[in-house]
């Protein structure tokens, strides 16, 4: 069992979030909130950006500045972050979609998008096969497709995430489509990381010549990314234990299916042996449904800088529903300690029964880092397995942003204010309009109209109001901006 110490200094921080209580039923759905304020050393705002949106996969920042992603269903969109806006882009044809996770998956935009504007895709096309095209994309959407490989499908176990590395090649992480003979087969592209050319041929460089094959013995690899060092990390499905963490070293073989995590089994020892089978850094159990990953080197959260960004899926197990930051050493070869976020939701009832804690925002398909040091999620609640994740406008993408390094622009003399409901305890966050300047006095009453706190603020875009232990209940904020003369009110709801 791996085990680390809470983290101090990079990644490190304490989480506390909304926690909503749902209806008693079978099938739950939680309230729909806006936004979530994540007190971390340096506190942090999740706000919702897009909603009732139909199992997104995969997020990509787009030379436009915008951020495309592929659904389930087949669907390839756009969403301006400027305008908050969803533009379809076009459907891919063919795409056979299950209840369980077949369908469209990984995208990826070739690096010179504006001269040669193909879509990279990987999706199912029957129930038991899976391809890997691009397309060009022109006026009239996607056009010409050209398929680089064809593999085994299934309902599940179909990977998938795609990456161009820093050598310029087409790396595309499988699952092994069910078919636990796969991953060892040299001559299956399942249960592997794959390494091509951008026209689907082999490299001469690769590991094996003549063969696509980077690294084998996977079982359904769902995250993936490199590092400005060169790197490469992905996150595993484990079958009932063991989910990994792994650093993909050229032509080593990762065990599955004769190892499952460590080789800390007598039965895995000789195959680990002969094989020389690569450890993972991290394993999860039970299982937890590690999903998307990304690697965050910015400033604007300095707190995750040199960290690991990983999306979670299971309302049960070893994280469970959330995203977990997983800082590295200096060298990105290791990892020192692990912090999670997102994860305070609601309980409820599962199917036999017992109490169960999901993630605030339900299960995390995909998390993708975009330019200014903000961080997008997307869930994946409206599948099967999320039917205890549910909400009314699932599924979503969600903005994770520090306000005082890139604030959200509050204009003229209005004013923000988050979250609501809030719990007894927590802070509030008050953002105001630029057109707002000095000291403002800010107010909270409760239902029998007494005043149960009085506070003085200096306006600002990142203002933190302490509840302390406020009973729980509905209160109205009353906000008298500096003139004395205009006054605001807030209905707020406070959560045990």
């Amino acid at each position: 069992m791996w085990v680390y110490p809470l983290l101090r200094g990079r990644c490190a921080g304490s989480l506390l979030l909304v926690a909503l209580l749902v209806a008693n039923s079978a099938i739950a759905q939680r309230p729909s909130l806006d936004a979530y304020a994540i007190p971390d050393p340096v506190p942090l705002v999740a706000e919702v950006v897009a909603r009732n949106l139909d199992l997104p996969w995969d997020l990509v920042w787009g030379p436009d500045s915008q951020l495309w992603f592929t659904e389930r269903t087949g669907a390839l969109k756009r969403y301006d972050p400027s305008t908050r806006e969803i533009m379809v882009l076009d459907t891919v044809p063919g795409v056979f979609n299950s209840t369980d996770n077949s369908g469209l998956h990984a995208l990826l935009l070739h690096p010179n998008f504006a001269v040669e504007p193909w879509i990279y895709v990987s999706y199912t096309y029957t129930e038991d096969n899976l391809r890997l095209s691009r397309f060009w994309y022109g006026p009239e959407g996607l056009q010409d497709e050209e398929i680089l490989l064809e593999m085994a499908g299934k309902d599940s176990h179909n990977g998938a995430r795609l990456l161009l590395d820093q050598t310029g090649k087409l790396l595309f992480a499988t699952g092994d489509a069910y078919n636990p003979f796969l991953p060892q087969d040299s001559l299956s592209p399942n249960g592997k990381l794959l390494r091509l050319e951008l026209d689907g041929s082999i490299p001469v460089d690769n590991p094996f010549p003549g063969n696509a094959l980077y690294t084998l013995g996977h079982r359904n690899m769902q995250g993936l990314v490199q590092l400005p060092n060169g790197e490469i990390w992905s996150t595993e499905h484990g079958e009932d234990a063991d989910d990994e963490l792994n650093r993909h070293i050229p032509s080593r073989n990762y065990g599955w299916p004769d190892v499952a995590g460590a080789c800390d089994a007598a039965d895995e020892a000789a195959f680990c042996e002969v094989y020389a089978v690569v450890e993972p850094h991290l394993t999860w159990t039970p299982t937890a449904g590690p999903s998307g990953l990304d690697y965050y080197d910015h400033p604007a959260i300095p707190q995750w800088q040199g960290c690991l960004i990983a999306g979670f899926l299971k309302r049960r197990g070893d994280p469970g529903q959330r995203i977990r930051v997983i800082q590295l050493d200096d060298d990105g070869l290791q990892v020192l300690g692990v912090r999670d976020y997102l994860h305070e939701g609601p309980v409820v009832p599962t199917d036999l029964g017992q109490p169960n804690q999901i993630g605030v925002f339900g299960r995390i398909r995909d998390v993708l880092t975009a330019p200014d040091g903000s961080v997008y999620l997307c869930t994946s609640n409206r599948e099967f397995n999320g039917q205890y994740a549910l909400t009314e406008d699932d599924d979503r993408i969600i903005r994770i942003y520090n306000p005082a390094w890139n604030p959200v622009p509050c204009l003229g003399d209005c004013l923000s204010i988050y979250p609501s409901p809030v719990r007894s305890g927590q802070q509030l966050y008050l953002k105001f309009g630029e057109s707002i300047t000095g000291a403002a006095r800010v107010s909270l009453f409760n239902v029998s109209g007494q005043r149960v706190l009085d506070a003085q603020v200096t306006t600002g875009p990142f203002i933190m109001l302490p509840l302390n232990a406020l009973s729980p209940g509905p209160y109205v904020l009353e906000v008298i901006y500096p003139d004395g003369k205009q006054i605001r009110s807030r209905k707020i709801l406070v959560l045990p």
